[in-house]
């Protein structure tokens, strides 16, 4: 994004997607869209954080209680260390987003990937390119 551009000369940016659809994924089970995958603007939270006000039933083995402990884990070393990944504890180097965007794709496993949404990222720079020259 350009917001992820602008920052990379400035300081180490992480740049992630979000695109685990499980259990704790609220936003898809209220709207009644959990047969589609990937994750909703806003399901990343119930990963980290445990909301009182909107229980959500998993079952003790659920993959989605994997996925949080990996996603705590991630952020709260960002919080310690400023690095996502100080160690070889979780299998994957987050890398530091460059010009080539990479990113760091949070599903069932982690992986890293390049450019994320390539085609709609284009049109949107674009249009940024054509409306907000000099900006």
């Amino acid at each position: 994004t350009k917001h992820a551009r602008l920052h990379i000369p400035l300081q180490p940016v992480y740049y992630f997607r979000f695109s685990y659809s499980g259990a704790l994924s609220f936003g898809q089970r209220t709207i009644g869209l959990m047969n589609y995958t990937g994750g909703m603007h806003g399901d990343d939270l119930n990963y980290l954080y445990h909301f009182d006000s909107f229980p959500l039933p998993v079952g003790r083995f659920d993959g989605a209680l994997k996925v949080r402990r990996t996603y705590v884990r991630l952020m709260t070393n960002f919080f310690k260390y400023g690095n996502p990944t100080p160690g070889p504890v979780l299998r994957v180097k987050w890398p530091i987003s460059s010009e080539n965007s990479e990113f760091l794709d949070v599903n069932g496993n982690l992986r890293i990937e390049k450019k994320p949404f390539e085609d709609r990222m284009r049109v949107w720079k674009e249009f940024d390119e054509k409306f907000n020259r000099g900006f």
